[in-house]
């Protein structure tokens, strides 16, 4: 482990050791994850999500627990959610110019259609009338097929290219402390201005005439000025609780929206008839969902 060590924390001496770190694949997020021994002088947030996101990167990458498969798909959904989640947040304390920036977007790129078959299976599914659930089969065993291998397709895209990205990352927020705190800082929105926009998407939210493409652009703008709030202004209540309720919502919507696309994409596994009803049924419970979001806006 001499080698770990001298990466993080002695980079002047680290280019035998990352030679040797660039040719163990195996060991590459092993390594990631013994980032919590690392003792950093003056450990700032930037730290504190990265190593989190290569945690979960480590437990998404470690699942695979062949004996019991319906625990280890459980698992996966959880752990997915969590490297999601993580991902955000590093996301959200980056300078937005950073190279790095599209490489961590991947993460969630990549991993987009494993989520949205997730929500569908395991929580849009479950909402159909009971006297449906028959006519689905078909199509619920479709989309686990679909999930697998889609899974798999996410799992090798993270070993073979983003663990490097995880680990490119920590060697420079060790080497580059100083300078990544200060981008730190310049990304910092004002408190003033999170109002600002934060009005503003309320009051377009209100609007009958939006375009679900327009409520998605609004739902992933609530999702980065709460992640500003909970970083710079965590004592600011209201405005925090006033995001989150509307990025659930909103996120609600949105996962609504995308069982209706893989509905359309997978109609093949339907009844004409069945396919109808469904994609009906869909449509009243979006409409129903973005109607609660603006009766609760304009209380």
């Amino acid at each position: 482990m001499d080698w770990i060590n001298k990466i993080y924390l002695n980079p002047s001496q680290s280019d035998q050791a990352w030679s040797k770190l660039n040719c163990d694949k195996l060991f590459k997020f092993e390594a990631i994850n013994m980032w919590h021994n690392v003792l950093i002088k003056g450990e700032n947030i930037m730290n504190k999500h990265l190593k989190s996101l290569a945690h979960q990167v480590n437990d998404y990458l470690k699942n695979d627990n062949k004996a019991d498969a319906k625990k280890a798909l459980t698992v996966s959904i959880e752990k997915l959610h969590d490297l999601r989640v993580a991902t955000r947040k590093w996301l959200a304390v980056m300078n937005p110019d950073d190279e790095m920036v599209a490489s961590f977007k991947k993460i969630i790129q990549a991993s987009n259609k494993v989520r949205d078959m997730d929500v569908f299976l395991w929580e849009i599914l479950p909402t159909f009338p009971e006297s449906w659930q028959a006519d689905l089969v078909a199509l619920q065993a479709g989309l686990q097929d679909s999930r697998a291998e889609l899974n798999s397709q996410f799992k090798v895209l993270l070993e073979t290219e983003l663990v490097d990205e995880l680990v490119r990352a920590k060697k420079r927020l060790v080497k580059h402390a100083h300078a990544f705190e200060s981008a730190h800082g310049r990304h910092k929105m004002p408190f003033k201005e999170i109002e600002k926009r934060l009005k503003t998407a309320v009051k377009e939210l209100k609007l009958l005439d939006l375009e679900d493409k327009q409520l998605h652009k609004i739902r992933l703008l609530i999702k980065r000025l709460r992640y500003q709030l909970e970083h710079f202004y965590p004592e600011e209540h209201k405005a925090l609780a006033l995001t989150e309720t509307i990025q659930e919502r909103l996120g609600l919507f949105h996962d609504q929206y995308q069982a209706m696309n893989l509905l359309d994409k997978h109609q093949s596994l339907l009844t004409p008839h069945m396919f109808e009803q469904t994609y009906a049924f869909l449509q009243h419970e979006k409409q129903r969902t973005i109607s609660a979001l603006r009766q609760f806006l304009t209380k």
